[in-house]
């Protein structure tokens, strides 16, 4: 009776060492330690000025090492996203953990998805319009036999150094042997609240451009040349880090967009997004689910009664321009 007693009490300290949590990671874009913004005149390393109007990426394989030394690992198709400049919060959805030590992820598409070869690939029509292997504006896709883009980034260079960026370039990478993996550690995390995590990083893309003569590229569409040193430079130059203030780090120029559960409907809110006036939830299939028009840059809205899935967010400027957007989990 005492052995078992005992082995119901190891049981329930099994169950108990982690608890659930809801995590996010922040992969913030940065030029020069300051927050990046589109069409935008940044200075390059190489002392000449540029701007970007487009700049996407994979990031996929992720996996958290926490609680002195376990892996959580999410290798599955669920938990391949895409990165925008406006979007680039992603749920991981609920994860047993506690204390996050470690993040390592892919950057770009696992080569499992990625091509006609691929031990889980398929077809990109055969993906809901909303998943991020489906279609994308701008494509992020090559061809059934070359596979998708692991990150685009298009702008403009200033190539006869009157301190105006006029000389556009584009460059499209991809590539099975492209792939690019990083790992950050260690992690500082921001514990918002009981059941939620958020982990803020920094993507600096004038690290990413690192070494590479861009008034010289044109449109350049490949896996070598200036299209593979783009993503060298992923593992070569400190183009994802973590700030030392990461705990505190302040989003009041970029907003904020969260949600949190509350007798079980999402709440969605956000904080200091300027110029918000719509926002509109799709479902993983592409429907439109909900809309609110006239938002203000500090406001919420509640799902009631939507079923469990993937649900992207997005929050549009009077224009009609996404200014910030978000994936969630319902379950």
């Amino acid at each position: 009776m005492q052995k078992t007693l005992f082995f119901y009490f190891l049981l329930s300290l099994s169950f108990s060492v982690f608890s659930q949590k809801e995590v996010f990671i922040h992969l913030v874009p940065n030029v020069n330690n300051a927050n990046f913004n589109i069409n935008t005149n940044y200075n390059g390393l190489n002392g000449k000025s540029f701007n970007i109007d487009h700049f996407d990426y994979y990031i996929s394989d992720i996996t958290l090492t926490h609680d002195g030394g376990n892996n959580t690992s999410l290798l599955d198709s669920s938990h391949i996203y895409i990165i925008e400049p406006d979007n680039f919060t992603i749920s991981l959805g609920l994860l047993n953990l506690n204390a996050i030590e470690e993040i390592e992820f892919t950057m770009g598409v696992p080569s499992r998805y990625n091509t006609i070869s691929g031990s889980n690939s398929q077809d990109i029509s055969s993906f809901p319009l909303s998943h991020p292997l489906s279609f994308q504006s701008p494509s992020m896709y090559w061809g059934w036999s070359t596979g998708y883009m692991h990150m685009i980034i298009g702008g403009n260079i200033d190539n006869d150094n009157d301190g105006t960026p006029e000389t556009y370039f584009e460059l499209h990478n991809l590539g099975n042997q492209n792939q690019q993996s990083v790992s950050l550690m260690p992690i500082i995390q921001t514990n918002t609240n009981n059941n939620r995590i958020d982990v803020y990083l920094q993507c600096n893309i004038e690290q990413w451009l690192k070494n590479i003569s861009l008034s010289s590229v044109g449109v350049l569409h490949g896996s070598n040349g200036p299209n593979q040193q783009l993503l060298n430079n992923v593992s070569a130059e400190s183009v994802f880090t973590q700030a030392a203030n990461a705990q505190i780090i302040d989003q009041q120029k970029t907003g904020e967009l969260f949600y949190f559960f509350d007798n079980n409907n999402a709440v969605v809110q956000w904080k200091e997004i300027a110029d918000a006036y719509k926002i509109q939830v799709f479902s993983n299939d592409g429907r439109l689910v909900k809309e609110k028009i006239g938002v203000h840059s500090n406001d919420l809205i509640t799902l009631k009664n939507q079923a469990p899935g993937k649900y992207i967010l997005k929050i549009y400027n009077k224009n009609g321009l996404p200014i910030s957007g978000l994936n969630i989990v319902l379950f």
